[in-house]
């Protein structure tokens, strides 16, 4: 009886925390095991429930984590702290709380047919203009999932079937690769502390980069601090790159296992002398060196990185 009166109320579970607090549920559960950050509800099965203020609380103290604030120090401070707090440490950034939303595989999806219908007027504003409002409203894992892979994926679909112009394949490409990029970078935070650094980029002669920017979006969601490093690198470049970011996980995107990759992986392994976290991301049949972890899709690696991360 309990677990349904509470879910006829405004609470949530452990995964629906994640989710709109943009934690991980490994360290919701460490954070209040540790430093009692919120003390959620029990059902009668166990299982955890939050309320709307834990939530609240749960993002606040996110936020305050990525802008270098130690967990340990303020978990249990009051909200009105913790808000005093971001205020002095983010000066002039975005509000605390910005009221982010789940974005769903439905609403995905008739945005997407709303996109193909203005492709075809070849009304690329109103495109624009509704890739654009996304970032404000939703989180970035969900628009990830739920919109770009699939419209990527149908704009293909409909290439093959010489369904759109080769014009209008160009232009919506190149605009979908615009506003990627601009979410993953308007979420850099070159003074955010943290204990994980991503750097992404693909090797030389990889100059495709929609999968680039596909994966830097999905790891721009994530509390690590991200080096996006575009595409096409020579091997002597991303080691140059990995010692200036001080990398702890260096993602290589495939789209294809052009001639020459495994020499450049293995003069970075070679030259790379600290502890990191090497992942290719691509459907890979060569064999690769034990210590480089291959991850075949974008899926796997989000279940990586909530592990991880």
């Amino acid at each position: 009886m309990e677990d349904k009166k509470l879910s006829n109320t405004k609470h949530f579970d452990i995964q629906e925390a994640s989710e709109r607090s943009g934690l991980n549920p490994h360290t919701i559960r460490a954070w209040e095991k540790r430093y009692q950050a919120v003390v959620p509800k029990r059902a009668e099965s166990g299982r955890r429930i939050y309320s709307e203020s834990d939530l609240e609380r749960l993002t606040l103290l996110s936020k305050l984590a990525l802008l270098g604030n130690s967990i340990g120090q303020i978990a249990q401070l009051p909200m009105s702290d913790l808000n005093n707090i971001y205020l002095k440490t983010n000066k002039g950034g975005a509000p605390a709380l910005t009221s982010l939303a789940n974005y769903s595989n439905e609403q995905g999806q008739k945005d997407l047919e709303d996109i193909l219908s203005a492709l075809k007027t070849y009304d690329m504003g109103a495109i624009s203009t509704e890739l654009q409002n996304l970032k404000d409203k939703f989180f970035i894992r969900d628009i990830t999932f739920n919109l770009f892979v699939p419209l990527i994926s149908k704009i293909e679909e409909l290439t093959l079937r010489s369904e759109l112009r080769p014009a209008q394949v160009h232009a919506l490409k190149a605009l979908i690769k615009f506003h990627l990029g601009n979410m993953i970078y308007s979420r850099f935070d070159s003074k955010k502390k943290s204990s994980q650094v991503i750097a992404l980029t693909s090797f030389e002669g990889d100059i495709q980069t929609t999968n680039l920017l596909l994966t830097g979006l999905l790891c721009s969601h994530y509390p690590s601090k991200l080096y996006y490093l575009n595409a096409n690198l020579p091997a002597h470049s991303i080691i140059e790159a990995v010692k200036g970011t001080e990398a702890t996980i260096l993602i290589l995107i495939i789209s294809e296992e052009r001639l020459g990759w495994k020499t450049s992986l293995d003069q970075i392994i070679a030259s790379i002398k600290k502890e990191i976290s090497i992942i290719l991301v691509g459907r890979i049949n060569s064999s690769v060196p034990e210590k480089v972890l291959v991850i075949k899709s974008l899926r796997e690696l989000d279940h990586y990185l909530e592990q991880h991360l």
